[in-house]
């Protein structure tokens, strides 16, 4: 049986021949919602967001810190310095949009906003690696050719981020929420048919490194 390693460049052409004509029609006629961050406002594509898994304590995502050369994303440890973590950016994947705007059930490639210290490669954009766990794979960052596209959805209070991979007979795309797979004592970033989905709630950084959080659109979650 194939890995979900193996068919992803099958994933990737099925993924944007099935989909992009369709979203492609969608954002001239009848634009899908936007992602709303936490200070209550669009996301922008090309700007930078911490994700988080809540509000508070503001726990966003890092880059494992036990190795050497960093590619596995965790959810940073609430004992960590900045447990905000690392700020990405969304980018389109269509070869040119007008749209400026992050839209829910659009495939976006998602990538570190700078090269993080400590990453010997400076690699950035999210991809799906294989480390010979049947059907899990974990979410890492490598070089644009290796590149998987995401999307996000709404759901109660946040926002969930979708993966897909494909089988190979017949070929059809099945999708998996991203969420955590504990190990050594992190939760590594993954997707599966056993990894239960994460919330996720996105933060700008403002000038002087905070979070803008709009306390209005944050009660409203709650």
């Amino acid at each position: 049986m194939k890995t979900l390693h193996q068919v992803l460049p099958a994933l990737s052409l099925l993924f944007s021949l099935s989909f992009l004509p369709f979203i492609a029609f969608s954002i001239r006629q009848f634009p899908l919602p936007p992602v709303i961050g936490l200070d209550g406002k669009e996301m922008k594509l090309g700007e930078s967001y911490y994700i988080f898994t809540s509000p508070f304590p503001p726990l966003g995502l890092c880059l494992v810190d036990n190795v050497k050369c960093p590619t596995d994303i965790i959810q940073c440890p609430s004992y960590y310095d900045d447990p905000r973590g690392l700020p990405f950016t969304f980018s389109s994947v269509a070869n040119s949009t007008e749209d400026t705007v992050v839209r829910v059930d659009t495939p976006y490639r998602i990538e570190l906003s700078a090269p993080a210290a400590g990453n010997c490669s400076n690699e950035t954009f999210w991809f799906l690696k294989d480390d010979g766990i049947p059907g899990m794979n974990f979410v890492a960052i490598g070089p644009k050719t290796v590149a998987v596209q995401f999307t996000i959805q709404k759901v109660v209070f946040g926002y969930k981020i979708v993966g897909c991979v494909v089988l190979p007979f017949p070929p059809l795309p099945i999708c998996f929420g991203v969420g955590f797979v504990p190990e050594f004592g992190f939760n590594r970033l993954g997707i599966g048919s056993d990894v239960q989905p994460a919330e996720f709630f996105f933060a700008k950084p403002t000038v002087n490194s905070t979070v803008a959080i709009d306390n209005k659109h944050l009660h409203s979650l709650y």
